[in-house]
């Protein structure tokens, strides 16, 4: 039985010796896994930490990034901007030296034509002054004459043709040597001026032109209204025959009106002898070249009215011989 014992205490001990071994055993392996989870726990905190300060760092580099970015683009507008305006100032003063060159121009121009111009008036004046005498010396030898022998029949129109022609023959004379159209001058210098100022004043203006040859009949008129002439009339009536296909006529009238209260009117009229009026005159026995006379004559009738009759005679004597040979 003691034999007994001791064995059961020596089986006890080992079975307490291996209980103790497996404890041992179990709190070493409590131990690793506990230092493993310390280990791990920092190595994750240390790659945590890693991670965060990565992610830091890439925020701080994309933020600066940014910022230079930013800067770039600022930088970049500022600059054109910059170049903008002074695109801006450069077209500004590139317009400005254009309007300025164009003004200068203009300037220019005006007062060349009025040089032009008052050179034009001062030519025709100085002609217009020396003309008579000129048409007096080329008709002084015809004065001389006792008889008029030379004229035919004695038509003293002829006589008045002739010396129109010589005056026709200088005018022409004198725009070969000199290059000035005296016509044209006269022509671009002649018409009426009408002016009124009182209340229920009236104007009548009637002009009556025949070219032949070429001839260019310019009329210019003017009528001014003022503000004082309440209720006034005017009227400018402008009448033109024209012999054939080459002549012309032109009329420029001026109408400057200052008040709402006026009745102001222009009328122009450019015809042709015509065909059935010579050829019904001619069926009452009358030759084709008396016929258009007559019908010029009783074109020109409104003007030969107002001279006097041997002016009228004259004046119609004339137009019978221009007519003759048309």
């Amino acid at each position: 039985q003691r034999k007994t014992i001791e064995i059961t205490r020596a089986n006890a001990d080992i079975a307490r010796r291996e209980k103790e071994a497996e404890l041992a055993e179990k709190e070493i392996a409590i131990r690793e896994r506990k230092l493993d989870a310390e280990v791990r726990k920092a190595a994750d905190a240390k790659k945590y930490e890693a991670e965060k300060a990565a992610e830091a760092d890439l925020i701080r580099r994309q933020r600066d990034a940014d910022a230079k970015k930013y800067e770039a683009i600022q930088e970049a507008e500022a600059r054109k901007a910059a170049a903008e305006a002074a695109r801006f100032a450069m077209e500004q003063e590139a317009e400005g030296i254009r309007a300025k060159g164009l003004a200068e121009a203009e300037a220019i121009e005006k007062k060349a034509e009025a040089q032009r111009k008052m050179g034009e008036a001062s030519i025709l004046e100085m002609y217009l002054a020396a003309l008579p005498e000129v048409v007096k010396n080329a008709a002084a030898p015809l004065a001389q004459t006792d008889k008029i022998v030379m004229y035919g029949d004695g038509n003293s129109s002829k006589l008045v043709r002739d010396v129109m022609q010589s005056s026709s023959q200088i005018i022409e004379g004198l725009k070969e040597s000199t290059g000035i159209d005296l016509a044209s001058l006269i022509a671009g210098y002649t018409g009426a001026k009408m002016i009124h100022v009182g209340k229920n004043t009236s104007s009548y203006i009637n002009t009556k032109s025949i070219s032949k040859g070429g001839g260019i009949s310019t009329y210019r008129s003017s009528v001014v209204i003022e503000k004082t002439a309440k209720h006034a009339k005017a009227s400018v009536d402008c009448a033109s025959l024209m012999l054939d296909d080459i002549s012309r006529s032109d009329t420029i009238p001026a109408m400057d009106v200052r008040t709402a209260d006026a009745d102001v009117g222009h009328e122009a009229k450019i015809g042709r002898i015509s065909d059935e009026a010579v050829f019904y005159l001619m069926s009452r026995g009358i030759s084709e070249s008396e016929a258009r006379a007559m019908i010029v004559s009783g074109f020109a009738s409104p003007v030969s009215k107002e001279l006097p009759l041997e002016y009228a005679a004259e004046m119609n004597n004339l137009i019978k011989l221009e007519m003759e040979g048309m």
